[in-house]
């Protein structure tokens, strides 16, 4: 897909995308402060409804006994890297996970060394 074509699609989808952007972002979800754990669980669920909506398979909310967290695959392109991104305490970097549809994951945590898959 060309950049030209992105770009059009992002300016016609804008006022969409600024909706469910702050759709997202006005579940009060500080991760670190359990009064506010609704929040966070209405933040999981927003991310996990969009996920599902993009295509994602196996859309999971992940209970660790704390924050809940979304866990999601799409393994469609056998043979390519694929990436897990995330930020909760069950997901370390360089730790992997194994798709149910063939291969391996590489996790990659922001603000960690990238790993790349096998």
């Amino acid at each position: 897909m060309s950049a030209e074509r992105v770009e059009a699609w992002l300016a016609a989808n804008r006022q969409r995308l600024l909706d469910e952007l702050f759709e997202l972002l006005r579940a009060p979800s500080v991760s670190t402060d359990p009064a506010y754990a609704a929040g966070l669980a209405r933040a999981a669920e927003i991310l996990a409804e969009r996920l599902r909506r993009i295509g994602m398979r196996d859309v999971q909310m992940l209970d660790g006994g704390g924050n809940p967290a979304v866990f999601a695959q799409w393994c469609g392109a056998p043979g390519a890297p694929t990436t897990v991104v995330g930020g909760s305490p069950m997901l370390t970097a360089g730790s992997q996970l194994h798709c149910a549809y063939g291969g391996v994951i590489s996790v990659v945590v922001p603000g960690s060394t990238t790993t790349q898959a096998s």
